[in-house]
């Protein structure tokens, strides 16, 4: 039986490998509860990757994690790890009209700070466009395919 060192050593280890994982989209894992258990951790941490990164359509975020089995469990975590990094990042999972901020920190501790999302803010920022109707020249009125008007 393991102690309970043994098991906060492997909330430690698993902690730093999901930091890792995740640091492309700035995101820390949660601070493990008092007594838990490793593989305890590795299940309520996956199950809450699944239910915040991922849209509710997609197919790991419909799985159980709670309950899987701890062998099927070690297969899918490094794939759920990677679609959770995916689709955070992907413009069609943030809702329309807002942005999602994303900072990540490189090896220097200097923070990049990017934001996604459907349209750009930049896009309300224009001049609205009008219609020409003609141009006023040196010649006179000129319409907007160059034929002179009276």
């Amino acid at each position: 039986m393991a102690s309970q060192q043994d098991h906060l050593d492997n909330i430690i280890k698993y902690r730093e490998y999901y930091n890792k994982e995740l640091s492309d989209i700035g995101f820390e894992a949660p601070t493990p509860k008092a007594d838990q258990t490793g593989g305890n951790y590795r299940r309520t941490t996956l199950q809450h990757f699944a239910d915040r990164f991922l849209p509710q359509l997609h197919e790991f975020a419909k799985m159980n994690y709670l309950e899987m089995p701890y062998d099927v469990l070690k297969i899918f975590e490094p794939q759920v790890l990677k679609a959770c990094v995916k689709e955070y990042q992907n413009p069609n999972n943030v809702p329309l009209g807002e942005l999602r901020k994303i900072e990540r920190k490189d090896g220097f501790g200097n923070t990049k700070i990017e934001f996604v999302g459907r349209q750009s803010f930049v896009k309300a920022m224009g001049r609205p466009g009008r219609r020409v109707v003609s141009f006023r020249t040196d010649q006179g009125y000129v319409d907007a395919s160059g034929r002179g008007l009276r």
